[in-house]
């Protein structure tokens, strides 16, 4: 499911609710996805109101959970899959320094972490934003699993990167894949 929140609503629940958290929501209603403006596989969204109250009630609810890929090769992904969602399994290249950059639509700063990747196939770039560019913990050689990763371009180029609903696992370390 999907959380769905706009403008100030938004801006008031931002920055405190966590990828991996589990809250008990208040005050909210839940509808239909509306599949014209987005690629996620889900049926319904939550939306939150100027008075929904969330508590916090558990962090990383995915450590036990067995979550089920559909990999996919880096080589099978075009340009007519700008928007989608993907699920890979790559071995790190390299590994980039932590960036801050203005983010010019949202007026804000962000985090952004750049990640060399290949499989047997291709090689790519992931880009990870805010908190997971700012804890990925990934070393050179090492694999992961990545779950909901969207395609995008950036300056010519296709390219990965982290969304909301993106989960990371590391793999104990391998030379190849």
């Amino acid at each position: 499911m999907e959380l769905e929140t706009f403008n100030d609503v938004a801006d008031q629940f931002f920055e405190h609710i966590l990828l991996g958290n589990a809250y008990r929501l208040h005050d909210f209603f839940v509808s239909r996805a509306n599949k014209q403006f987005n690629h996620l596989s889900h049926d319904f969204e939550i939306n939150l109101l100027k008075n929904t109250i969330f508590d916090y009630i558990h962090s990383d609810i995915y450590s036990g959970v067995d979550i089920s890929y559909n990999i996919t090769k880096i080589s099978s992904v075009s340009f007519n899959d700008i928007g989608k969602c993907f699920d890979l399994r790559v071995t790190i290249k390299s590994v980039g320094n932590i960036e801050s950059i203005f983010i010019v639509k949202k007026k804000c700063y962000s985090t952004k972490r750049e990640v060399q990747v290949q499989d047997g196939s291709d090689h790519a770039v992931i880009i990870f934003w805010g908190d997971m560019a700012m804890n990925f913990t990934g070393s050179t050689n090492q694999t992961m699993k990545i779950k909901d990763l969207v395609v995008q371009c950036f300056k010519g180029n296709l390219q990965f990167a982290t969304t909301m609903t993106t989960v990371v696992r590391l793999e104990q370390y391998e030379e190849n894949i």
